[in-house]
């Protein structure tokens, strides 16, 4: 990671009886954003205490990369179906390293 990468932290919840759903569309969604050339890593995880919460872990060369992720129509139609799955609207944190990367 450099000083000028961005890393992102999104937290889906996912409605009952929605999880499978939710994981399918999730899993799409990281395996095409991962051929991007502005990504770093993506990678999905869900919870160990709640399986309906995933959370997505991305990492990007940096805030225009994010913002060409952001702006691709696969991540629009993603954000757009999976609104009628989730319990809540997606919670989308966006952070900047502040040390010296290891």
């Amino acid at each position: 990671m450099n000083k000028d990468s961005v890393l992102v932290l999104a937290t889906v919840v996912a409605k009952p009886g929605s999880e499978h759903d939710v994981h399918e569309r999730f899993s799409k969604l990281v395996m095409e954003s991962r051929t991007e050339s502005g990504c770093v890593s993506y990678d999905l995880y869900v919870s160990n205490d709640d399986a309906a919460t995933y959370v997505s872990v991305e990492q990007w060369t940096g805030p225009q990369a994010l913002q060409e992720h952001m702006a691709r129509p696969n991540v629009q139609s993603a954000i757009g179906g999976i609104g009628p799955l989730v319990a809540k609207p997606p919670t989308i944190l966006t952070y900047r390293m502040i040390t010296d990367p290891a």
